[in-house]
């Protein structure tokens, strides 16, 4: 079984790692991420999390299926219990910013940093994506981000 929590957006997706899919996904963002200065690295399979009822996200939040989200679309959080079935889409992207962290919200063909009064930028690399995730009521589209995925934790489905 496989855990997708969101909060406006997917912030937390737990996984079973034998999936090809899975695998082949964090290959791949390992190898994208480790050019960024930032990248702390994945969590390794082995620090396992177990699924539990008694976890602090499944407190006060509505579990819901797909086919309950879709027959009703509101702003919230609440917890569906299903499977990610593919990535869809892998969008690799980059931002600019400048050598004190601050990021370039705003240019037009040119780079200014106001706090340290320089025109000089470092690409941060980042990884939009589309995951499919099922239920037994359905199938939906998720968004996510690599500084999301990235934190991937496992579920044991047995």
């Amino acid at each position: 079984a496989t855990l997708v929590q969101g909060v406006e957006n997917v912030t937390k997706v737990h996984v079973n790692p034998a999936a090809a899919e899975v695998i082949s996904f964090r290959n791949k963002l390992v190898l994208y991420l480790s050019g960024s200065p930032n990248y702390g690295g994945l969590i390794l399979s082995s620090e396992r999390s177990r699924l539990s009822h008694t976890l602090d996200f499944i407190k006060g939040y509505p579990v819901k299926t797909i086919a309950e989200l879709k027959a009703d679309p509101q702003l919230g959080t609440f917890i569906v219990n299903a499977r990610m079935v593919d990535i869809v889409n892998l969008d690799p992207w980059w931002y600019p910013v400048c050598k004190c962290n601050q990021i370039f919200g705003k240019y037009i063909g040119a780079f200014h940093c106001t706090k340290c009064n320089v025109a000089e930028f470092k690409p941060a690399p980042k990884v939009k994506l589309i995951v499919e995730v099922e239920d037994e009521t359905g199938y939906a589209l998720f968004r996510s981000f690599d500084h999301v995925m990235a934190n991937l934790a496992v579920v044991d489905p047995s």
